[in-house]
C-alpha cells in the first residue's frame, strides 16, 4: 500500500512538472491544472491511513496528513514549516531518524521497513516502522510513520505464549503426539512419547499411528480420527501401542483437534497405565487368592467343628461307660468291704474318688495355671469332699501341721491368702 502511495505521489508531482514545462498550454490553465495535480497530491496523502509527512530538502515539514495529526496528537499550526526534529517540543528529535534521514537517506533515493522505539510524552512508549522516498525532482522527502506498537505487543504475546506451550510440551510427563489428520503422519513428539516408545525424536517423525499400535487396534485408533462432532467421547482406555522393540504397553489416551502450521491435527495424550494394569491384575489375583482361602478356612473349620463335636460325643460315651463300670462293678464291691468292717471314711474317700472319674474336677483342677503339686491336687480333693486335716493326715498318715501347711499353699496359689473363703467351697465350684 505504501508503495502504491509513494508512486501515486510521484505520478502526481510529474504531471506536476509537466504542467509546469508545458510550453504549448496557456499560463491561467497551467496554473489550474497544476492546482489540480497539487489537490490530486493531497487528497492521496489524506486518504492514506498510515501516518505521513512531506519534508523539504532541509528537513522542514511540508505538510502532514490527518492520521499523522490524529497518531501523535498535534495540531497543524504547530506542525507545517517546523524543523522535522523540533516537533512536539523536540520529542522528535530521535537518533535512529537522524540516522536514517542524514546518513541513509542522502546516499539512497529510499529506505524501507527501519523500526525505532521512542518514549513520547503525549502518547508514551511507540514502536515505529519508518519508510521514506527522496522526491529529488520536487526536492521534497516523503516520510510514512507506521505504528506498530500493538502489533508487537501481539508478536510478543504470541511469542510468550509459543515458549511457554513449548515448555509445557517438552517437560510434560505424559507422552505427547502431533499427528496430520489426513495423512496420519507424526510431525511432533516431546520427551515423554520418545521415552516411552523408544524412538529418538528423529525416528519419531517418520512414523504414522498405523506403526504404533498391533493391528487389532487399528480401527478402533483411526475412528478418533472421523471423530469431530463435541459430544464425542475423547479418551481412549486401556489402549495397546508398541515399543520400538516389539513389546506392548497399554495407555489411556486423551486427543483434541488442533491446527498446525496451517494443517488440521489431532494431539494425543499418553498416559502409560501398564504398572496400574500390572497392580490390578495382581490385586485380582490376590483376591481370589483370599477367596479361594477364605472358602478352604470354612472347610477347615467345619471339619473341625465336626471333630470337635465327634470328640465331645466320644468323651460324654467314655463317661457313661466309666458311670456304668463304677454302679455295675466297684459300688458292689464297696458294700461288701463296708460289710466286713472297713472304715466308713475310707470307703466314702473312695466312693467319692470313684464318683470324681466321671466328673472333669481332676482335669479342671490339673490345668489351672496355679499348677498344684500332685500331693497338693490329692489334699485339694480331699478338702473338697468335707474332710477335716486330721481326718486327711489320718488317711496319709502325715501330721495336721503337713497338711496346715498344704492348706496354706493352696490358698496361696488359689489367691485366697488374705480372704475369708472357704477353701471347700471353693473347691467345689470348680
Amino acid at each position: 500500500m505504501k508503495n502504491e502511495t509513494e508512486k501515486a505521489l510521484v505520478k502526481a508531482v510529474k504531471l506536476l512538472q509537466e504542467q509546469l514545462l508545458a510550453k504549448d498550454i496557456e499560463s491561467q490553465k497551467a496554473e489550474q491544472k497544476i492546482q489540480k495535480a497539487r489537490e490530486y497530491a493531497e487528497s492521496i496523502v489524506e486518504t492514506v491511513r498510515v501516518p505521513l509527512i512531506v519534508l523539504s530538502h532541509k528537513l522542514r515539514v511540508i505538510s502532514a496528513n490527518q492520521s499523522f495529526y490524529r497518531v501523535f496528537k498535534v495540531s497543524p499550526q504547530e506542525t507545517v514549516g517546523e524543523f522535522i526534529y523540533d516537533l512536539g517540543n523536540r520529542q522528535w528529535n530521535i537518533p535512529g531518524l537522524r540516522h536514517l534521514l542524514e546518513k541513509i537517506l542522502p546516499d539512497n533515493k529510499f529506505f524501507e521497513d527501519y523500526e525505532i522505539s521512542h518514549d513520547f510524552k503525549a502518547i508514551g512508549p511507540r514502536d515505529m516502522l519508518l519508510n521514506a522516498r527522496r522526491l529529488d525532482s520536487v526536492q521534497m522527502i516523503l516520510l510514512s510513520i507506521e505504528d506498530i506498537t500493538d502489533r508487537k505487543k501481539s508478536e510478543n504475546k504470541l511469542r510468550n505464549s509459543e515458549i511457554k506451550y513449548k515448555a509445557l510440551f517438552m517437560g510434560a510427563p505424559d507422552g505427547m503426539l502431533a499427528v496430520r489428520t489426513q495423512t496420519k503422519q507424526i510431525i511432533y513428539a516431546n520427551p515423554a512419547a520418545c521415552r516411552m516408545f523408544g524412538y529418538a525424536e528423529e525416528e519419531f517423525v517418520q512414523k504414522r499411528v498405523m506403526d504404533l499400535h498391533p493391528k487389532k487396534f487399528m480401527s478402533y485408533v483411526l475412528a478418533c480420527f472421523k471423530a469431530e462432532k463435541k459430544d464425542v467421547n475423547r479418551v481412549l482406555t486401556n489402549l495397546a501401542c508398541l515399543r520400538q522393540d516389539g513389546s506392548v504397553f497399554y495407555v489411556d489416551v486423551s486427543w483434541i483437534n488442533i491446527i498446525l502450521d496451517g494443517e488440521d491435527c489431532i494431539l494425543g495424550i499418553f498416559n502409560d497405565i501398564t504398572q496400574r494394569m500390572q497392580a490390578q491384575e495382581a490385586l485380582r489375583r490376590s483376591e481370589k487368592e483370599l477367596k479361594d482361602d477364605k472358602v478352604l478356612l470354612v472347610q477347615k473349620n467345619l471339619a473341625l467343628k465336626e471333630l470337635l463335636e465327634h470328640m465331645e460325643r466320644e468323651k460324654d460315651r467314655m463317661r457313661e461307660d466309666v458311670a456304668i463300670n463304677v454302679e455295675e462293678f466297684i459300688e458292689p464291691i464297696l458294700k461288701k468291704l463296708a460289710i466286713k468292717g472297713v472304715s466308713p471314711k475310707y470307703l466314702e474317700l473312695l466312693e467319692q474318688h470313684l464318683k470324681e472319674l466321671t466328673l472333669s474336677f481332676g482335669r479342671k483342677i490339673t490345668n489351672r495355671r496355679e499348677r498344684l503339686t500332685s500331693r497338693e491336687i490329692e489334699i485339694s480333693s480331699m478338702i473338697k469332699g468335707n474332710l477335716t486335716s486330721k481326718d486327711i493326715a489320718g488317711l496319709l498318715n502325715v501330721s495336721c501341721q503337713t497338711i496346715e501347711k498344704h492348706r496354706k499353699n493352696i490358698r496361696k496359689k488359689m489367691g485366697l491368702s488374705n480372704k475369708k473363703a472357704n477353701l471347700a467351697s471353693y473347691l467345689q465350684k470348680i
